[in-house]
């Protein structure tokens, strides 16, 4: 009988022992996520000065930060650029086809499927 009470001490021993670590890992896990919001928020406040020091020392040639600037800068024309092409597609795409209504001669520019003066389908194009 004694033996089967020393088994179980140390099972016991054992099952607080492993319910302490489970403890330990779930505030070291519930630490770990709080350094991480920091962290994120300290890379947030960097870009916000980041965006202040671009305002205020994009003008100024002998900036210490003069260089990243320039790419900033050389970064914002392309994406204009390519902004500009992209407009310039959606342009081309966008020719409407005068319709003529086949019941009333209404002429419409528009891309509508039916006339907006007598409510007439208009013929697939």
């Amino acid at each position: 009988m004694a033996f089967i009470n020393k088994i179980g001490k140390k099972i016991g021993n054992v099952a607080g022992s492993a319910a302490d670590k489970a403890k330990d890992l779930a505030e070291t896990t519930k630490l770990n996520a709080s350094i991480s919001s920091e962290e994120k928020q300290i890379n947030q406040y960097y870009l916000e000065i980041g965006k202040i020091m671009f305002e205020h020392e994009k003008d100024n040639p002998n900036s210490p930060v003069a260089e990243q600037i320039g790419k900033i800068l050389a970064s914002q024309q392309t994406i204009a650029e390519i902004k500009a092409k992209i407009a310039e597609i959606k342009t081309d795409n966008d020719v409407s086809v005068p319709n003529t209504c086949p019941n009333c001669q209404t002429e419409n520019s528009g891309n509508s499927k039916f006339c907006p003066n007598c409510g007439t389908p208009f013929p697939d194009q």
